[in-house]
């Protein structure tokens, strides 16, 4: 007979701990924490944000939101670029290049005869244009991703210097109404917009044929054209798909501060991609969550809120982003090696 203690482990249960009839394995747990490790974070510094005066207030929450949909807007189009394994670094131009080019054709050209809802469509439509040349130059031309978008982000840059180096601060009331507008008085539409771009996106990544294309091609991009996928196609549509994102996170953006200004969007596309690699996108393609990507979104915009609450200086909130992208890919890199290990 066995004199073993009733919960003592064995070679048969190291990795489980005893709790009665329901049993959860240890191994699980840590899975599961590692796989939401961003919730976490975000909930410690949401916790660490209550202790600052006035942070838990109903308007302060609702600018956190608010703040957070441009951004997310280019996190979720590079999102969808770092799936099949390449990289956008255009983005934060595309973002002040299109509310730009909107405003400007329809003051030159579209004035008096058309809506200002026309400049919303001519922004769009400039991002979409935009993302396919970096997906045709990239794709079809088979030219670096990385250096056919770092060239275009100093291109649209400079664009946008020449056209408004003074910033256009009347805008029509139709063009920022994505941005600007409240429900009600109270509730910004660019949070509606946020939470339905949000839910498409979940949709569209995890219920289609396009969704798996795009985690195939990431996965094994060899694998996926023998598969039948045609893949010089989606990898042009996901460049498209992120550049049509970027001008809306820039219109929603002109809306919420009221002017087309020359800096709009600069310097954002290391947060950008600091959002995708916190909620779990893998470096080299093929993995990540939209359920991560919303929590990394949500954890920028805490922080900045929180450091502009205390005061913190301009050059000190940088070097706290600087930490977190730090962090982040660290993080990335540690998820991806624990799932080496695992396979």
């Amino acid at each position: 007979m066995s004199t073993r203690e009733p919960g003592a482990l064995t070679s048969d249960n190291a990795g489980v701990t005893k709790a009665g009839p329901h049993t959860i394995p240890l191994g699980r747990v840590w899975t599961v924490a590692l796989n939401n490790l961003i919730w976490i974070i975000l909930l410690l510094t949401a916790l660490v944000g209550s202790t600052v005066h006035g942070f838990l207030s109903v308007t302060n929450l609702t600018n956190v939101v608010w703040a957070s949909v441009p951004m997310g807007c280019m996190v979720i189009g590079m999102f969808f670029v770092m799936l099949t394994g390449n990289m956008d670094l255009s983005l934060e131009s595309i973002y002040g290049v299109a509310p730009v080019l909107g405003i400007v054709v329809f003051n030159s050209y579209l004035a008096g005869t058309l809506p200002p809802q026309m400049a919303i469509v001519v922004a769009l439509g400039s991002g979409a244009i935009a993302g396919f040349i970096n997906g045709f130059v990239s794709v079809r031309l088979h030219v670096n991703a990385f250096l056919v978008t770092l060239a275009a982000m100093l291109f649209w840059r400079g664009l946008v210097i020449a056209l408004i180096p003074e910033g256009i601060y009347n805008l029509p009331a139709g063009y920022s109404v994505m941005g600007g507008y409240k429900i009600g008085g109270v509730l910004p539409a660019a949070i509606l917009i946020g939470a339905l771009l949000f839910g498409a996106t979940y949709v569209l990544a995890n219920m289609t044929a396009v969704g798996k294309s795009i985690y195939a091609i990431g996965s094994n991009r060899m694998a996926a054209y023998v598969a039948g996928i045609d893949v010089a196609t989606v990898q042009i549509s996901v460049f498209v798909i992120a550049g049509v994102l970027a001008a809306l996170g820039g219109l929603i953006e002109v809306g919420r501060i009221g002017a087309v200004v020359d800096d709009l969007g600069q310097g954002s596309i290391m947060m950008v991609f600091a959002g995708c690699i916190l909620g779990g996108t893998g470096l080299s393609g093929g993995r990540g969550r939209v359920s991560g990507i919303i929590a990394a979104v949500l954890e920028l915009s805490v922080i900045q809120n929180v450091m502009n609450l205390i005061g913190v200086e301009p050059s000190l909130s940088q070097m706290v982003f600087a930490t977190v992208l730090f962090l982040a890919i660290l993080l990335a890199s540690l998820q991806e090696r624990i799932s080496a290990v695992r396979a």
